[in-house]
């Protein structure tokens, strides 16, 4: 397996939202966008939070407080960016580390079928406290 390279994800996430994320300006749709690449860099590749924050020029503090607002960004209606993430991370996954259509598809239902159970735990919850 390749390993995945920050600069990479960088490049690719300023392509799909059109912008640069080093700069240090805390505009609500910049902080999103950082956000997904913070969470992309969490998710392909195995670098700790201080080399991610060390990549945009910010502290660790920022990524994990930064981490905890992509996981409200769907709660809070930004679902572009949640899409975005969803699309990013299986082109970087799909580009970097699948060979073959067929383990692609198995990726997708594998993600088909977590997504499911946690719908369902979402759910159960909702259901008990009621």
């Amino acid at each position: 397996k390749k390993k995945m390279k920050l600069h990479t994800i960088l490049s690719v996430v300023e392509n799909e939202f059109n912008c640069k994320l080093k700069v240090k300006n805390r505009r609500r749709d910049l902080v999103y966008q950082r956000a997904v690449y913070y969470q992309l860099c969490r998710d392909l590749t195995k670098f700790g939070v201080n080399q991610i924050g060390q990549s945009l020029g910010f502290h660790h503090a920022t990524v994990l407080h930064s981490l905890k607002t992509f996981n409200k960004l769907d709660l809070w209606g930004e679902k572009k960016y949640v899409e975005a993430y969803t699309k990013l991370k299986n082109k970087l996954y799909y580009d970097r580390h699948i060979r073959t259509r067929a383990q692609f598809c198995n990726l997708l239902i594998h993600q088909n079928i977590n997504l499911r159970g946690k719908v369902e735990r979402l759910e159960k919850k909702l259901k008990n406290s009621s």
